[in-house]
């Protein structure tokens, strides 16, 4: 499996943004995925002005 870690306009009329992020199972449990996520919502609200912001994750990964 590829790690990943996404953001991308969902409605741009809305200023919706979607994060998301999929990690090897050797790479969870490690606060990666949290730090990420911290880092993507400042930049969406402070530089993007983003109104909203949904994420999505691996399912089996019950932490995530």
């Amino acid at each position: 499996m590829l790690d990943v870690i996404t953001m991308r306009v969902n409605f741009v009329e809305i200023h919706e943004w979607e994060i998301g992020w999929a990690l090897t199972p050797a790479c969870w449990g490690q606060g990666i995925a949290p730090e990420a996520a911290r880092a993507m919502l400042r930049f969406a609200f402070d530089t993007l002005a983003a109104n909203r912001v949904v994420a999505f994750c691996r399912a089996d990964n019950a932490a995530s």
